[in-house]
């Protein structure tokens, strides 16, 4: 069903009416929903404002609803799908680990998890999500090299199949591996983070290309 909703989700137009009719359907909404919460959950969002301190909840925000821009229309909307595909994912994950599991393992002996990773990024124009890919994969290489090469290398030289651990070529092994140390670059990219943090939380901050290219800007030349 996701592959037929996916692809109606994505080409939804203003003058496809019959797309998102298909799409809910098949979503399993009601026709009333379809015809009005539906679209207006795609079209529009809600906005709060209000002035004063947010202690003991004495700030008075209003909330209303804005029309989305067709930039804005179009990310609510691949929020939608990808919602849909992380649901559907989480669920195959799932159901294979409760048809593999034997009814007398242990719960913890008996699941498997699967890392799905974009194969290809936009260097033109990479944004938020791809940067915390980036980040996800600079954390797994550092796991990796922290578990799958020092606890062997600590594992060979207790059972007397590797240098001793202060010897010259130890040192020699750990230093080339120290040069593969990605914590510099996994420094950075918090660091970065941080920096997007403080941008997002300014009041002055306007939504324009200019300040995105800012908060970026600032981001990668730490």
């Amino acid at each position: 069903m996701l592959a037929i909703v996916v692809p109606l989700l994505l080409f939804i137009r203003r003058t496809y009416p019959k797309a998102m009719l298909l799409a809910g359907r098949l979503l399993g909404l009601e026709e009333g929903e379809i015809a009005g919460d539906f679209p207006r959950q795609l079209l529009t969002r809600s906005v709060q404002a209000g002035n004063g301190s947010n202690t003991f909840r004495t700030r008075r925000l209003t909330v209303y609803t804005a029309t989305c821009t067709v930039a804005q229309a179009k990310e609510q909307r691949d929020c939608l799908v990808k919602t849909l595909y992380n649901n559907l994912f989480e669920h195959i994950v799932g159901t294979i680990n409760k048809q593999l599991r034997p009814p007398e393992m242990d719960v913890s002996l008996a699941e498997f998890g699967i890392l799905d990773l974009f194969g290809f990024e936009r260097l033109t124009d990479n944004g938020f999500e791809q940067y915390c890919i980036n980040f996800a994969n600079e954390r797994l290489h550092q796991n990796f090299m922290r578990i799958a090469v020092d606890s062997v290398h600590n594992e060979l030289i207790a059972e007397g199949l590797g240098p001793p651990k202060n010897s010259r070529d130890s040192m020699n092994i750990f230093n080339r591996l120290r040069d593969c140390d990605n914590m510099p670059v996994i420094d950075g990219m918090k660091l970065g983070a941080g920096l997007l943090d403080e941008e997002t939380r300014r009041t002055d901050r306007k939504e324009s290309p200019t300040a995105e290219t800012t908060s970026v800007g600032r981001t990668t030349d730490m």
